[in-house]
């Protein structure tokens, strides 16, 4: 139940930042990046001594108000995932976030971790996490995969460039 409540915490102080940032220039696209660092800040704090987080933001990343919300849950919801998931063992659970623009201006937000990976057809799994993950990247513009194997599982982002800008709020 406490990781429950610690997780709607971070979402919603997270979801708070993001509307101070919308607030300040209304209608302008999302720094990625920084909202990213944010969420994964806030998560990383409240699994202090259970992951070991490593992040590579690319600052040419901007979004639409629409799409930066269900990026940010999507990458909480993949981090708490690997946490109560990835290492059944209790080991440490090692979680990289990217985000770029790849060389067709498409946006990639992507979650590894180094844990069991999922059931052999990831695609058609049934989870709930799974199932909210590929919602929001609907919600975001985009969509979503997942690759899994023995190193892990990454869940991976597309967001196509009718949501990129050159506007930028921090």
């Amino acid at each position: 139940m406490a990781q429950i409540l610690e997780r709607l915490r971070a979402q919603v102080l997270a979801t708070a930042d993001l509307h101070r940032a919308l607030a300040l220039r209304p209608g302008q696209n999302i720094h990625l990046s920084e909202h990213l660092r944010r969420v994964t800040g806030i998560i990383a704090l409240a699994c202090a001594g259970r992951i070991l987080l490593h992040q590579e933001l690319a600052d040419d990343c901007a979004v639409s108000p629409e799409a930066v919300l269900p990026l940010g849950q999507i990458v909480s919801e993949a981090m708490t995932n690997a946490v109560k998931h990835a290492r059944p063992d209790g080991d440490l659970v090692r979680l990289v976030v990217r985000c770029w623009r790849d060389d067709l201006d498409t946006i990639c937000v992507e979650v590894a971790d180094n844990g069991c990976g999922l059931a052999p057809d990831p695609a058609n799994s049934g989870g709930l996490g799974l199932r909210l993950i590929r919602q929001l990247a609907r919600k975001a513009g985009g969509a979503a995969e997942f690759h899994s194997g023995d190193d892990g599982l990454r869940v991976l982002v597309r967001l196509p460039d009718r949501n990129l800008s050159t506007c930028y709020v921090i």
